[in-house]
């Protein structure tokens, strides 16, 4: 199920609290100071510092590394107040925001991002996400996209929210997901990905090129879309 951020903000400030500690309580009243001068004019201060504390206690309950949660909550809220903006109309899309879903946000989903950020560069706007996220990305993965070139320390799992959803133009489902049904205006693909029991290099690389070759054929139409609608995308090669 989607995390709703009317549900999620009402006991924010109250968990917080109780949780947050000092150190990482200055780390995120930065990240709230930074992204209220970003997004000046359009969302107030207050929202802004509710969605890095929300983004916070959210990563941090299911997190292995407690400690470096307080760094990845501002990212998170980055990302799901730019979903947000373009949801409602804030801000102007400038190029096609894509979402991939899958169960555990540990694998797939994440290879996908990736894949489609390799093909796409700054094209695209991806994000992914997970309907019941794991508490990191699989070691094999990682290493598989080390090699890639892939800062693998800006990689983390992250929760299926409601922002993010309805800020995407394309969401691709990787696995069965009934409670996720497209917004109007957007384009969803369900992907009947067969999911390996274990996570070996060997079945990492199987999954990686199945993805590649189905992230591809996703892009042309995006491209094809996007051009339709009088949005250009420049070749990136």
């Amino acid at each position: 199920m989607m995390n709703t951020s009317a549900e999620s903000f009402q006991n924010t400030e109250a968990e917080a609290a109780e949780q947050i500690n000092e150190t990482d309580d200055r780390v995120m009243h930065r990240a709230a100071k930074r992204l209220a001068d970003h997004y000046d004019g359009i969302f107030s201060q207050d929202l802004v510092e509710r969605y890095v504390f929300e983004s916070y206690m959210t990563l941090h309950r299911n997190a292995r590394v407690k400690s470096a949660v307080a760094g990845l909550a501002g990212n998170f809220a980055e990302s799901r107040l730019r979903a947000l903006a373009y949801s409602t109309g804030k801000l102007e899309r400038s190029k096609p925001q894509v979402l991939f879903v899958c169960t555990e946000n540990a694998g797939r989903s994440q290879l996908a991002a990736q894949t489609l950020l390799e093909l796409a560069g700054d094209e695209v706007e991806v994000r992914s996400a997970g309907s019941r996220p794991r508490d990191d990305l699989y070691p094999e993965v990682v290493k598989f996209l080390a090699e890639r070139g892939v800062d693998v320390s800006t990689l983390y799992t992250k929760p299926l929210t409601d922002d993010v959803v309805r800020g995407a133009d394309y969401v691709v489902s990787m696995s069965s997901m009934q409670d996720l049904p497209p917004f109007p205006g957007q384009s969803f693909y369900e992907w009947d990905m067969q999911v390996p029991q274990d996570v070996t290099r060997a079945n990492v690389e199987r999954v990686f090129h199945d993805i590649g070759m189905r992230v591809e054929g996703l892009w042309e139409v995006i491209r094809q879309k996007w051009a339709q609608e009088q949005h250009p995308i420049s070749d990136p090669t």
